[in-house]
């Protein structure tokens, strides 16, 4: 009797040794797992980039202008009076006489929003989408943009609409409906809104761009589209918009004045420009560098008046100086052009891995346009002051991608 108990105390034992071990060899593989997930949650901390920075401050700032400044041109400048510079001058009060105090309202904080929420991971996903397509399929910055849908914000459509006097004069008395041609439409979100703001239907509304992603876009948006000035249908139009797009194409006068051919008698003419003005071409290429887009100079610039210090001194260095400058350079004394109306607004991008969105200070213009009436000409640009040629970058706050 005493052996078998005996025999079963050492099996209990041996039992409960085993229970230990099984319990011991749980623990271990417990501490193993935790080590493992805490060693990798730690390696993705630190390789992982941390989340974009904020986007830069959008004050009531970008919305004002100085327009004391621009009513005394001649003595804030302090140009010599000569018959080009006199071309400024008008173009500055001009522009003092006719400006539109515009403020932030809901698209802006929309759109702010919606580019602080998109995430590391999609921000990632972009990073690398957008510039794999530029170096090593030879897409242009354009193009990489219209596939991933990087957005741009130009102005809401109320905004469109107080600059524009909704659509006043577009009506056509009941003859043909009211048209638009919008050149370089991209994806169409700002074209979209200018239509309601001019009170136009989509189906009367044709989008020219050159980009192939983005025509696809706006084909399946329901706007009619074309890729060149030959392959537009429907001229002339109530109205044509140019918007942020004289800085990026080869030509600008000639862009301007087809523009203009295109428009009915006293058509309204939208034109929108970051400033100052500074030019690029983007275009295609293999092998293009990684974090900066292919770009070149364009073939025939848009020579803007420049004053002997150069733009980036003060006073040179101006919203206003620089809003002028364009004006003086696209908009003659004698084309019987009307400055109707303009304002100031920042021109937004979509961020990147650094920050959630960029800024830019813009420039849109209402214009009335009437019959026989065109812009400079190459020979009006060859007797433009400037300064001796620069060659300079816009400045990183619009974003390396933006």
């Amino acid at each position: 009797m005493a052996d078998v108990q005996e025999t079963r105390g050492k099996e209990k034992a041996r039992a409960e040794v085993k229970e230990m071990h099984k319990r011991g060899r749980a623990l271990q593989g417990s501490i193993f797992t935790l080590v493992i997930a805490v060693g990798v949650g730690m390696l993705a901390w630190w390789f992982a980039p941390p989340p974009p920075q904020k986007g830069v401050a959008i004050g009531s700032w970008r919305y004002t202008a100085n327009l004391t400044e621009l009513r005394s041109s001649k003595e804030r400048w302090g140009l010599n009076g000569t018959e080009s510079w006199n071309i400024l001058y008008a173009a500055a009060e001009k522009l003092a006489a006719s400006f539109v105090l515009s403020t932030q309202d809901d698209g802006l904080y929309h759109f702010l929003n919606e580019s602080s929420q998109s995430g590391v991971a999609w921000a990632q996903f972009q990073h690398a989408g957008f510039w794999s397509l530029q170096r090593y399929l030879g897409w242009s910055r354009t193009d990489a943009s219209a596939l991933l849908q990087r957005k741009l914000y130009v102005a809401s459509e109320e905004q469109m609409r107080i600059l524009v006097g909704d659509g006043q004069g577009l009506g056509g008395g009941g003859v043909r409906p009211p048209t638009l041609l919008d050149i370089g439409s991209g994806t169409g979100s700002e074209t979209e809104k200018l239509a309601a703001a001019l009170g136009i239907e989509r189906r009367q509304v044709t989008c020219l761009e050159s980009s192939f992603s983005m025509r696809a876009l706006l084909a399946a948006s329901g706007f009619q589209v074309a890729s060149s000035v030959d392959e537009i249908t429907g001229a002339p139009f109530r109205a044509v918009a140019l918007l942020n797009v004289l800085d990026r194409c080869d030509d600008p006068l000639f862009l301007l004045n087809a523009a203009i051919e295109l428009l009915e008698p006293d058509g309204l003419l939208i034109l929108a420009t970051p400033l100052p003005f500074d030019a690029r071409v983007y275009e295609g290429r293999f092998g293009s560098k990684w974090g900066k887009p292919a770009s070149r100079p364009p073939r025939s610039p848009l020579i803007l008046p420049r004053p002997v210090q150069g733009t980036r001194k003060p006073p040179f260095s101006s919203f206003e100086f620089s809003a002028a400058a364009f004006l003086a350079a696209v908009l003659p004394a004698d084309s019987g052009v009307a400055l109707q109306r303009w304002t100031r607004l920042p021109y937004l991008s979509s961020g990147d891995l650094k920050r959630t969105h960029y800024a830019m200070d813009m420039a849109v213009f209402a214009l009335r346009v009437p019959a026989h009436a065109q812009l400079r000409t190459a020979s009006d640009e060859a007797e433009t002051p400037r300064a001796e040629e620069e060659d300079s970058e816009r400045g990183s706050e619009a974003g390396s991608e933006g």
